[in-house]
C-alpha cells in the first residue's frame, strides 16, 4: 500500500468526515479507496505499475472527486496539475501544451471542455467516473524526493509559468503551518477558495487534511458565506482581501439583528487568516469591528510556498 508523504494513511482516520461538499459528506476511509481506485486507473491507463513523475493534468470541481484524484494521482506515482474550470479554452490549452501531461483526467460535468483541450494538446483524455470504476491493484511506493505537483503562477506580470514542487517540499510546508498556527483533527475549515492556487490548495486542503481535520468545500457568495457561518461548526477561514471586504460589504447591509449573528458566529472561530495581497490597515479594523478578529496576515508566491506568517498568539 502507498502512502503519499503529506496525507500518509487516510483510511486509519476510518469514519472521520474528511471532505463535506455538495453531495454531503465523505469520510477519511471512503476518501482512501476513492483514491486507491483512481490511482489503478491511471496505472491501468498508462498500461504500468508506476507513473514515475508523469504529469497527469485534472478538470474538477472542488469537492471529494478533486481530493480523491489528486492523491489518486499521486498515489500512482505521477504529477498532479491542476486546470481551473472556469478558464478560458484558449488559457487551459496553453497550460497543457506547456506542461505536456499524457493523461487529463475531467469530471463529468467538465468533459466536453476535457474533450476540446484534449483534442488540441494530444493528451489522452479520462472521466473519473471511469477511474473510480477500476479494480484495486499494487501501488509504487512514493519517495519524498519525488516531484508531485504543477501549479501555474497568476500571470500578473507576465505569462503563467508551472513551478514544481515535491512531495517532501509540500509535506515540510505543511508541517510547518499546521505546527504555527495550531491545526488539529477538531477543526474544520470552509474553503471557498479556487483550487488551481497554492492558497486553495495547501493551506485550506492539504493542511487539514494532513491532521485529520475537515475541510467543507464551497464556491464563494457573500450571502452564502455569512448564512454558513451563521449555522455554526466552522474553527477555520482563509481568505483573501477581495473577500474580506465583499463579506464586509454584505454585513453592512444586513439589518441590526443579523449583524449580530455574523458578528457572534465570527466570535466563537479559532483563526481567520489573510494572504495571497496586501490587506490594507483599513480593512482590517473593519473587520475587527464585524468580527472580533484580528485577521492574521501571512505571505508566500507561488514559487516559494508559505513564507513568512504574523503568529498565531501575540
Amino acid at each position: 500500500m502507498s502512502f503519499i508523504p503529506v496525507l500518509g494513511d487516510l483510511g486509519r482516520r476510518g469514519a472521520k468526515t474528511a471532505i463535506i461538499d455538495a453531495e454531503g459528506n465523505c469520510s477519511y476511509a471512503a476518501l482512501d479507496a476513492m483514491s486507491a481506485r483512481a490511482a489503478a486507473g491511471l496505472l491501468r491507463l498508462a498500461a504500468s505499475d508506476d507513473l514515475s513523475e508523469g504529469r497527469v493534468a485534472f478538470l474538477i470541481p472542488k469537492g471529494r472527486v478533486y481530493a480523491a484524484v489528486k492523491a489518486g494521482i499521486w498515489r500512482a506515482g505521477g504529477v498532479s496539475v491542476p486546470l481551473y474550470p472556469e478558464s478560458p479554452l484558449s488559457g487551459t490549452v496553453r497550460l497543457v501544451r506547456d506542461c505536456s501531461p499524457a493523461i487529463v483526467a475531467a469530471h463529468p460535468v467538465l468533459a466536453d471542455m476535457a474533450k476540446d483541450v484534449c483534442s488540441q494538446t494530444g493528451a489522452a483524455l479520462v472521466r473519473t467516473d471511469d477511474l473510480f470504476s477500476s479494480p484495486p491493484a499494487p501501488l509504487p511506493e512514493i519517495s519524498p524526493s519525488r516531484r508531485a505537483m504543477i501549479i501555474y503562477t497568476s500571470g500578473t506580470t507576465s505569462a503563467p509559468k508551472g513551478v514544481v514542487t515535491t512531495h517532501a517540499n509540500i509535506d515540510a510546508q505543511a508541517r510547518s503551518m499546521t505546527g504555527a498556527w495550531e491545526w488539529t483533527e477538531r477543526d474544520t475549515v470552509l474553503n471557498i477558495l479556487p483550487m488551481h492556487h497554492l492558497h486553495g490548495i495547501l493551506n485550506l486542503f492539504l493542511c487539514p487534511l494532513s491532521v485529520g481535520a475537515t475541510v467543507e468545500m464551497a464556491d464563494f457568495d457573500p450571502v452564502r458565506v455569512w448564512e454558513r457561518l451563521g449555522r455554526g461548526g466552522i474553527s477555520v477561514f482563509m481568505a483573501v482581501p477581495t473577500v474580506y471586504a465583499k463579506l464586509a460589504d454584505a454585513w453592512e447591509g444586513m439589518d441590526a439583528e443579523a449583524k449580530n449573528r455574523a458578528g457572534d458566529a465570527c466570535r466563537v472561530m479559532r483563526l481567520m487568516v489573510s494572504g495571497s495581497a496586501a490587506l490594507a490597515p483599513s480593512l482590517l479594523s473593519r473587520w475587527f469591528k464585524i468580527s472580533g478578529h484580528t485577521l492574521l496576515e501571512r505571505y508566500g508566491m507561488t514559487e516559494t510556498g508559505m513564507i513568512l506568517s504574523n503568529p498565531l498568539r501575540g
